[in-house]
């Protein structure tokens, strides 16, 4: 086809239906007019799986007004200046994006693309009239972005969900503490930090029988004590909750 002939990049990703999460973020973000300028662009497009396989409570926080630049930089990581198509891609070959990062290609025995390690290119040159879209399966994040920090700038990285009778909610980005720094405190035990409980899988709602990983955490012993520095909600009587003050 005759490039003229072709959608433009954001009316590629309209017309796929897989990119609702990507097409309301550049919007935010004050994109879309970019993505459909001349360009030519080479744009690395994770599918709405992706987005919303990232902590829970990011992708909202990212929408807010005052994180937009973080927004940009997450978006534009997933530019490249002029069109790359996937036969020009190389084993280590570095990318330079719009956001002023560069992205590395990693190309596997199987030929399979990844992009940073930790995408993988799962559609590739998908022609638009300004440039090419490679898909991929996971959200390219910015060197040294920290979900659980980033979530505090929304209030989320210190908010506890409603606590399940089948499961008790601990440390983690998006349901509990997510400063790694922050200490939690147990009736008669040590004080635990949030990121050794983070580094020992810790992270989320986990069933109830497995409270047991964290000592005296057990749904026997699950109120607040004096002196101890977090808060509690409500706890269901057969679940049990530590959360951030």
């Amino acid at each position: 086809l005759n490039p003229t002939e072709l959608p433009n990049i954001i009316e590629l990703g309209t017309e796929a239906g897989d990119f609702g999460t990507l097409l309301a973020a550049l919007d935010a973000a004050d994109l879309t007019d970019t993505l459909e300028s001349d360009g030519p662009f080479t744009v690395f497009a994770p599918v709405d799986e992706a987005f919303a396989s990232l902590p829970t409570g990011v992708v909202d926080c990212l929408l807010e007004p005052q994180n937009l630049d973080t927004l940009q930089a997450v978006l534009l990581l997933h530019v490249v200046g002029g069109q790359t198509l996937s036969g020009s891609l190389s084993d280590g070959m570095l990318l330079p994006t719009l956001n002023g990062e560069e992205t590395r290609v990693d190309i596997d025995v199987d030929g399979n693309v990844f992009i940073n390690s930790v995408s993988q290119v799962v559609s590739a040159d998908n022609l638009a009239s300004n440039g090419v879209v490679h898909v991929i399966n996971n959200v390219l994040l910015p060197v040294g972005f920290d979900a659980g920090a980033f979530l505090t700038t929304c209030g989320a990285g210190n908010i506890c969900p409603s606590v399940p009778s089948s499961g008790c909610s601990i440390c983690g980005p998006g349901f509990c503490v997510g400063n790694p720094d922050a200490v939690f405190s147990f009736p008669g035990q040590p004080s635990v930090p949030c990121g050794t409980l983070e580094e020992a899988g810790i992270d989320g709602t986990i069933p109830l029988g497995e409270c047991g990983f964290l000592p005296g955490l057990t749904n026997s012993v699950c109120e607040c004590t004096a002196g101890n520095p977090f808060s509690c909600p409500d706890v269901p009587e057969d679940g049990c909750s530590i959360c951030g003050d």
